[in-house]
């Protein structure tokens, strides 16, 4: 299939590389028959080297426990599922990734997102969360990673 100035479209499948170029893999997971739609979320691993950053959409613990065993232990970054509302993560889903930073994206909201229990099962971790640390970045290359937070009054990027 071809996009506009032939992209190239791409239909995401189960355990899928969608990308596997110069370090540099990017692998899509999908459980599907689900009754919700935020189950049927799709999961993205991103591994460049030793760094492993973890995408989950809105997907909750039921999707995640399916795919739990075709993901790496102890993972540098982890994005909360569904705003870090509750359901997204357990503690053997913590206790199996181990992720050094969480990250939250979460404003202000009435459903109470993020929750304490969420926050409490991801306290080993640095937690920064889009509602605190505006948009945060991190910057990848060959010799590691840095961790950047938007700074509103100097308006740039600056080390977290």
């Amino acid at each position: 299939m071809s996009g506009s100035k032939d992209t190239k479209v791409i239909l995401a499948d189960n355990k899928q590389a969608v990308y596997n170029k110069n370090d540099l893999i990017i692998t899509n997971f999908i459980t599907t028959g689900n009754k919700s739609d935020n189950d049927n979320s799709i999961i993205t691993l991103l591994k460049y080297k030793d760094f492993t950053m973890l995408f989950t959409g809105d997907a909750s613990v039921k999707s995640i426990d399916k795919i739990l065993n075709n993901l790496p232990k102890n993972i540098t970054v982890f994005k909360a599922p569904h705003h870090g509302a509750v359901g997204g993560v357990n503690k053997d889903i913590a206790a199996y990734l181990r992720p050094v930073y969480s990250i939250i994206s979460t404003g202000e909201n009435k459903f109470g997102h993020p929750s304490i229990y969420t926050l409490e099962l991801l306290k080993n971790s640095e937690i920064l969360r889009t509602d605190i640390n505006n948009s945060i970045k991190f910057s990848v290359n060959e010799k590691g990673y840095k961790v950047l937070t938007y700074n509103i009054k100097r308006r740039k990027y600056c080390s977290y």
